[in-house]
């Protein structure tokens, strides 16, 4: 009786020592599961990252991976990994947003939303969280979550005539459009003024 106790202690010991070892993500494996998360490095709401921003959600949806995975053998080996390798970047996406609307920036960044006259250039840091805070606000209500918005995104079914609207109705509400008008209307009657210096009227 002793010997069976003793024998089943072993077996037991040593699946848990297996196990334990099969839980090791090896170097060899985080550099593997980086190069697949790489591959969204394009993504069209990703791809205005620098580098070393994208490093950051690398390592953090990474991290996500690997505290649901035991190794990269037993992600790669479940069905739909690639899925769950998506859920994991919107979720990390999501969380970066959900903590600080700012962080819409990856998705809108300020030059493009200049260079498309949605806002005027030479806003401040709070007036641009401002904005952002509103865009998130916004498609919170129209896509339920962040999440789910980021999902659509990537599967192509966010209009950009919808984002657009969000956009124009955020720069109005805060009255940010309004500071390149009025930017614009100075320099009509300091043109003017030069006119008449000019002609002598």
């Amino acid at each position: 009786m002793k010997k069976s106790l003793f024998g089943a202690a072993l077996l037991l010991m040593a699946a848990v020592v297996t196990s334990c070892k099969d839980r090791h993500w090896t170097p060899e494996q985080r550099a593997r599961l980086h190069d697949q998360i790489r591959a969204y490095r394009e993504w069209s709401y990703i791809q205005n990252m620098n580098d070393a921003e994208f490093l950051m959600l690398a390592d953090d949806v990474a991290a996500t991976v690997e505290a649901n995975y035991a190794n990269l053998n037993a992600f790669n080996g479940t069905p739909g990994a690639s899925d769950s390798l998506t859920t994991s970047v919107v979720g990390v996406m999501a969380t970066y947003i959900t903590t600080d609307a700012r962080n819409m920036r990856y998705l809108f960044p300020y030059h493009h939303l200049v260079r498309e006259k949605v806002l005027p250039s030479g806003l401040g840091r709070d007036q641009l969280k401002q904005f952002y805070q509103c865009m998130a606000d916004k498609i919170n209500n129209g896509y339920v979550s962040m999440e789910n918005f980021l999902w659509n995104a990537m599967s192509n079914n966010v209009s950009a005539t919808v984002v657009g609207a969000i956009q124009q109705e955020c720069a109005s509400q805060l009255n940010l459009a309004a500071v390149e008008e009025k930017h614009d209307h100075h320099d009509h009657h300091h043109d003017k003024d030069k006119d008449k210096t000019k002609t002598g009227m």
